[in-house]
């Protein structure tokens, strides 16, 4: 089974294998070498995890700072055993339209969840009626033909109403 975890900002891309870091090729590469050549008992495609954190620093885990004041050794972990973006940017300064864009890839603006009116506010708060519109493409839904399955776990802030739920977004919980 094949799972991405869906919470946000991708910061780490964990792989099936560990490989030490001075050997790691790049996605490209990886990718090209499991469609040619995949070991045995290895899916040829890799795991994924996006880890999305409203007020989040660079220098706020150990990944990126080795003196953090809160150590985080499951990421450490991950890390090891996977790739690191240190290149990453969000759409907005907020969860709502920031959440927008990753999981459509348009700007917050382009899907209507953005700062655009003067009385909107810019993230979306229980029971309101607009979220993310059923009909946006999202990376579960360009994913699950190739055999991955979603999950979303943590703050979803694209809509509570029934047909804005993360399980009407492509997500498979």
């Amino acid at each position: 089974m094949r799972i991405s975890l869906v919470t946000g900002l991708a910061l780490i891309l964990a792989w099936n294998h560990v490989v030490p870091a001075e050997e790691r090729p790049s996605i490209g590469e990886k990718v090209a070498a499991a469609k040619v050549n995949p070991k045995p008992g290895k899916s040829k495609r890799p795991n994924f995890v996006f880890i999305f954190c409203d007020n989040l620093g660079y220098g706020d885990t150990e990944v990126f700072n080795p003196k953090a004041l809160q150590k985080t050794p499951r990421l450490l972990q991950m890390a090891s055993e996977g790739m690191i973006f240190r290149h990453a940017y969000s759409a907005a300064p907020v969860c709502t339209p920031s959440r927008a864009a990753l999981m459509t890839g348009c700007y917050p603006r382009r899907v209507g969840l953005d700062l655009a009116g003067p009385r909107d506010r810019p993230v979306l708060f229980p029971g309101s009626p607009r979220g993310l519109h059923p009909n946006e493409i999202t990376i579960p839904e360009v994913l699950a033909p190739e055999g991955y399955r979603s999950i979303c776990i943590g703050k979803w802030h694209l809509g509570d109403q029934a047909s804005l739920l993360p399980t009407k977004q492509g997500l498979d919980r």
